[in-house]
Formats: structure tokens, sequence, C-alpha cells
């Protein structure tokens, strides 16, 4: 799933984060936590979304199953 594509569009959104020390990877990072309840939900308050094309998509490509739906809240 395109999941920075899903925050970008505002259909989920961070409850919180914690920082993780990464040492051998440059040290502090904020990493966001999401609650599993908007993830799992998301077929059911976007049923317009191919989940299942979606979830076939390779690694590094773009699927055109994720568009901003007219009129859409945020979660």
């Amino acid at each position: 799933m395109e999941f920075d594509r899903v925050v970008d569009l505002g259909w989920i959104a961070p409850t919180g984060s914690v920082e993780i020390d990464y040492k051998r990877q440059g040290g502090m990072t904020r990493v966001p936590l999401y609650s599993a309840e908007q993830v799992a939900l998301l077929p059911v308050i976007r049923p317009e979304v191919d989940w299942r094309a979606l979830r076939t998509v390779e690694p590094g490509r773009r699927s055109d199953s994720l568009r901003p739906s007219t009129g859409g809240t945020r979660c």
C-alpha cells in the first residue's frame, strides 16, 4: 500500500510519535505512530479505492488507485 500517499491525502493522521536512536544511520529520528483502527477502517471509509489492486503494486511503483475524492473528510 502506498502509505505515504494515504497520509498525504489526509485520510489518516499520526496519533503520536516516538524518537528512535539510529546510531548507525545518523542519530535520533522521529517516527510517527498511526492508529491501527484508522488503518483497518480505510477500506470501509474509502470504498471507492481498489484496495486489492493497491496491494499488488510492485515496490517503487505508483498506483492509479489512490485519488482524492471530491468532498472527502479526514479521519
